[in-house]
């Protein structure tokens, strides 16, 4: 944790338009991405009222640094008692393009970029 904190995860280094995921269920974002599409909606919401929507364009990675990063951060931070088989768990890289607060005050109001 010490060496994420110190070295990856220092302001100066981080990418703020972009996010990373892991497909876990290969399910219809999945389907979707693998049959073509190449954009995505992420949804942050806490009920009652904080309501995030993030457009992006999606990569998927397998077998490369951005996979094994987001591999091991996973791992790191939720510690399965044996190890996964990474194989199984492609990465996706969104590069956002837009954010709206659709919180109940905004509704809706651009706000990235």
């Amino acid at each position: 944790m010490e060496f994420l904190l110190n070295e990856i995860y220092v302001r100066e280094r981080i990418d703020f338009t972009k996010l990373v995921s892991l497909e876990l269920a290969r399910k219809h974002t999945w389907e979707n991405i693998t049959s073509g599409s190449r954009e995505a909606t992420v949804l942050f919401f806490t009920p009652p009222s904080t309501s995030y929507e993030v457009r992006c364009e999606v990569e998927v990675h397998e077998g490369d640094n951005v996979w094994e990063y987001t591999n091991a951060v996973h791992d790191l931070f939720h510690r399965p008692e044996k190890p996964r088989d990474w194989r199984k768990t492609p990465a996706y890289l969104l590069k956002i393009r837009e954010i709206y607060d659709n919180g109940e005050r905004a509704m809706g109001v651009r706000i990235y970029p």
